[in-house]
């Protein structure tokens, strides 16, 4: 590789010519591609973060509702939707179970009513740790109103593994269970929560979700592609 500044000697003995390669306008011409690429993925994370947003202020409930109440619900989605963006941020990949655990923190820990049984370190996509933490945050905020952790004795156990297929993509199966809590029954109408879970899994995680709603509690069970 030609070196930037070395010097070459001139036919017929003259003065050595100092010889001007394109090595350090390549390397800038590398870097500002890479500037460039850089920044076409954050205006991109940026978009599809406002988007998010804009779509959570539009489908949080208004109607009976004090502006209080609408304030307290999208601020916990806004709020969960930033821990899911700092999980992936910070390793460019979020992981399971560090996004679980980011997401649903204050339930966890020594006699918390959430329980993560030990399951395989999973790679997430950006859009990925997005669509998941909205969904855990959307779970465990319906089970503190109407679910197992609206109950001292309730419980949730969440659980996932990886399964593989002979010439198909590796799946994340995870499962949110719900026990000792009110019995529950499937919902006459789906809330904007319901939807949002079903969406996200589809859109964000490229995957299905099913909602079982047994009389000890509900169960969740969602399957999705490995990034």
């Amino acid at each position: 590789m030609l070196v930037s500044g070395q010097r070459i000697a001139q036919p017929g003995g003259g003065r050595p010519l100092l010889l001007l390669t394109m090595v350090d306008a390549t390397e800038r011409k590398h870097e500002a591609d890479k500037n460039d690429v850089m920044l076409d993925e954050l205006m991109h994370r940026i978009t599809n973060i406002l988007s998010v947003a804009q779509s959570l202020a539009r489908q949080t409930k208004v109607k009976d509702r004090t502006a209080q109440v609408y304030r307290d619900d999208l601020l916990g989605r806004l709020n969960a939707l930033g821990k899911a963006l700092k999980a992936s941020i910070a390793k460019n990949k979020a992981e399971l179970p560090a996004l679980v655990r980011t997401i649903l923190e204050p339930y966890i820990g020594e006699g918390g009513p959430v329980l993560l049984e030990k399951g395989p370190t999973v790679s997430l996509s950006t859009s990925q740790s997005m669509g998941l933490g909205m969904m855990l945050h959307e779970l465990a905020t319906n089970a503190v109103k109407y679910g197992s952790l609206s109950v001292p004795e309730g419980r949730v156990t969440v659980a996932w593994m990886v399964e593989e297929e002979d010439g198909e993509t590796p799946s994340v199966k995870l499962r949110w269970r719900e026990s000792k809590g009110p019995q529950v029954s499937p919902p006459d109408t789906n809330g904007f929560g319901t939807r949002l879970i079903e969406f996200t899994a589809a859109q964000d995680l490229g995957g299905r979700v099913e909602q079982d709603y047994q009389p000890d509690g509900l169960v969740v069970t969602l399957t999705f592609p490995t990034a």
